[in-house]
């Protein structure tokens, strides 16, 4: 069994859009540092989950929460 372990940055270092997209959850639209996607978590016609490109963090505004991909992935995980 192969066991490999990550540490804390390596895992936050690990691109927002690129998990996103491996999980089938595309952008409604995208602009230069950022793009902007509908929360897969509720029901969301505003597309109102941005993404930073740049500094790879995120931030629901219906919801007023945001925060790394561990953020992100324990909310989906719920």
């Amino acid at each position: 069994m192969n066991n490999e372990y990550y540490d804390l940055q390596s895992i936050k270092g690990i691109s927002i859009a690129d998990y996103l997209h491996a999980r089938g959850i595309q952008p409604v639209k995208q602009y230069g540092s950022y793009a902007l996607y509908n929360a897969p978590y509720r029901e969301d016609y505003n597309a109102s989950l941005k993404v930073d490109l740049a500094r790879n963090l995120w931030y629901d505004f219906g919801l007023g929460k945001g925060g790394s991909i561990i953020d992100l992935v324990m909310l989906l995980q719920r």
